[in-house]
């Protein structure tokens, strides 16, 4: 697939508990946010190796200032405090220290989040996103970086079983502009509902203003002000993304209660297909491992490792990507894609 799709992937843990990255990640809360769907955007892709990007990727998919992102953090730069350092190389720019902090801290759900997969319940009250990464860089111009990045187990489980589908280019762009953060929180918000409903065949909910209201982030106390300031950022989501919506307010019985309905026009889901690869793929993988392997917690190092079962990547890819698409890849087609990314512009 030549990687222009539009959609996207979120962990639904990490969707339902957006006010936790604040809370873990505080000053890089907004850059953990677009990192985690950049990165899961990418491994749409790059499923079988270290997602490898610039720092240009980054903000060409998310909308993010190149320069801001380049400037040393505060307190390093003041001296107030020392940038951690590994193999002689600091954590000191902003972006590689939101990097770095992925790396080293957990996302903490203040509620365990639980979820059903297969017959098993799943409890998670932690998520690591970023498991390893690696900086190439010239010592004499460090401007010009290459990032390979290998997300966490939990994450890779989530980008395969446990997820909502968010437009990405709409993501991009609400969040252009002052309080592009909070906007892109917001489309998050808009984006889960829509899934939920189109999963269960519907286009319609309705719901409390309060409810919107708190998802947005808004700090308005009256109810009219509330309602002009969900029906401004609603009318922002139709105009500035494209994104698909239809609202209409409702009055309660009580004088000044509102209700919001909200109508995503319905088109199939055009990640049901590759839902069922993925799934598929790594369900195949994973017990061709466990074969030969007691600790599951090495699985994702030997997806990611090329030098590593061949074999056996080439063979399941080529009968999961049949099943998927009818078309047969020659062992050479199917060898490319684990080294160079999946791609299913020959369907």
């Amino acid at each position: 697939m030549e990687n222009k799709t539009k959609l996207s992937r979120i962990d639904r843990a990490i969707a339902d508990n957006i006010p936790d990255i604040t809370s873990s990640f505080e000053e890089n809360a907004g850059i953990v946010q677009d990192f985690i769907l950049f990165i899961l955007h990418r491994m749409q892709f790059d499923l079988f190796g270290f997602a490898t990007f610039k720092l240009s990727d980054f903000t060409n998919a998310t909308g993010r200032h190149r320069p801001t992102l380049s400037y040393l953090v505060d307190r390093f730069e003041k001296g107030l405090e020392k940038a951690p350092e590994r193999g002689g190389y600091k954590f000191q720019t902003v972006f590689d220290f939101a990097l770095y902090e992925m790396m080293q801290k957990n996302l903490i759900f203040e509620k365990a989040y639980t979820t059903i997969e297969g017959n098993r319940e799943i409890k998670l009250e932690a998520i690591r996103i970023i498991s390893d990464l690696k900086i190439t860089y010239d010592p004499q111009n460090k401007k010009t970086k290459i990032y390979q990045v290998k997300i966490s187990n939990e994450l890779l489980n989530g980008f395969v079983r446990r997820y909502y589908t968010i437009d990405f280019q709409a993501y991009k762009k609400i969040g252009k502009g002052r309080g592009g953060d909070e906007r892109k929180t917001f489309m998050i918000y808009i984006a889960k509902l829509r899934h939920i409903l189109w999963s269960k065949n519907m286009r319609t909910t309705t719901l409390a203003l309060n409810q919107l209201v708190q998802a947005a982030g808004i700090k308005a106390v009256e109810p009219k002000h509330k309602k002009q300031n969900v029906k401004r950022l609603l009318d922002t989501v139709r105009t500035k993304t494209g994104f698909p919506l239809e609202y209409e307010f409702i009055s309660g019985n009580a004088a000044y209660a509102y209700f919001v309905k909200l109508t995503f026009p319905y088109t199939p889901f055009p990640f049901k297909g590759e839902h069922v690869f993925y799934v598929d793929l790594i369900d195949s993988l994973k017990l061709y491992y466990l074969k030969y392997n007691q600790n599951t917690e090495g699985f994702q190092e030997w997806l990611t490792d090329s030098n590593q079962g061949m074999e056996p990547k080439v063979y399941h890819l080529k009968r999961c990507f049949y099943k998927r698409t009818l078309k047969e890849l020659t062992d050479v087609e199917a060898i490319h894609m684990i080294k160079f990314g999946l791609d299913f512009s020959k369907t």
